[in-house]
């Protein structure tokens, strides 16, 4: 799909992929700002609006992410050609580029790897 597209276009879904990421992580943080404030009582009422928000955003990320993840996987391929670091004209291994969402948790184990 990237090749059917033009530099600008590329640039424009690239562009509003991490607009959508931005917004999505801003919309996070003002939600964890909701569950934070003891002075909220119905937490759920006040965040009915930033969950449809959030709902819409991820949808839209989710649309978005396999077109950019291919135009910046061939955008990357094409810079490291233009500076001589492939073969025959192809990066070796082929890029791979895939955006995966944070976690939410930290799990830490002992060092030992045994509960105690």
């Amino acid at each position: 799909m990237p090749y059917s597209l033009d530099r600008v276009a590329q640039k424009q879904i690239v562009a509003e992929y991490f607009a959508a990421t931005k917004h999505l992580l801003d919309k996070e943080l003002a939600l964890e700002s909701i569950y934070f404030q003891s002075s909220i009582k119905d937490k759920v009422a006040a965040s009915i609006d930033l969950r449809a928000d959030l709902a819409n955003l991820t949808s839209r990320q989710q649309e978005l992410a396999p077109l950019a993840e291919s135009i910046l996987q061939e955008q990357i391929s094409n810079t490291l050609a233009e500076l001589g670091l492939t073969t025959l004209g192809q990066p070796l291994p082929s890029v791979l580029y895939h955006s995966t969402p944070l976690p939410f948790a930290l799990i830490v184990s002992p060092e030992n790897g045994l509960n105690r």
